[in-house]
């Protein structure tokens, strides 16, 4: 038996009339764009990940990163995130929706035992979901936060996303649980 290719432009019964064929043959490339475009997607924001903590965010183009992520197409980055600030999102959120998540799971924790005010508990409500998701996660993703730190517009992005409700929560709780300590150490220490 001959090796046919995975759209066989023949039917059961013999050759499909040519629009039959391109119908087959659009279903087929339409079926797969959804896994290739997941794929492109992941490599782009793997890319921007690594070039961001090695160059900052300003230091890389969008050109850089479709570059880095192997695509022919110079644009791809642009395509699939908008701007440098939908790529900045797409970093923080592939990490931050599993630490964001962890974290609210120690807090309702805390709150169950009855330790929701408890400093020490709420840094490592904060701290260890963080230090999980860099230590078992491969990547730049530490050292993208480092860079991100003072960056102006990560500071945006980051305080505008929903994976960041953890993280605000666990804040608001240091701050009342600090509330002895006068506003300038209380915001030095948070």
């Amino acid at each position: 038996m001959a090796n046919r290719s995975v759209i066989d432009p023949r039917g059961p019964t013999g050759p499909l009339d040519p629009a039959e064929s391109r119908r087959r043959v659009e279903d087929e490339v339409a079926a797969r764009r959804p896994q290739r475009g997941a794929a492109t997607k992941t490599a782009i924001v793997r890319a921007a990940e690594r070039l961001f903590a090695e160059h900052g965010i300003s230091g890389v183009s969008l050109r850089d990163v479709s570059a880095a992520a192997g695509q022919r197409n110079h644009s791809a980055a642009q395509y699939h995130f908008g701007d440098r600030r939908g790529l900045v999102a797409a970093v923080y959120v592939r990490h931050m929706a599993r630490v964001d998540a962890a974290r609210l799971r120690h807090l309702e924790a805390l709150a169950a035992d009855g330790r929701g005010d408890d400093p020490q508990a709420l840094v490592h409500a904060v701290v260890a979901p963080f230090v999980h998701e860099v230590t078992v996660e491969p990547g730049w993703y530490a050292r993208f936060l480092i860079r991100a730190r003072w960056d102006p517009l990560a500071i945006d992005v980051v305080s505008n996303l929903d994976v960041s409700a953890g993280l605000f929560a666990v804040v608001d709780r240091l701050t009342d649980a600090l509330d002895h300590l006068d506003h300038s150490m209380r915001r030095s220490r948070l």
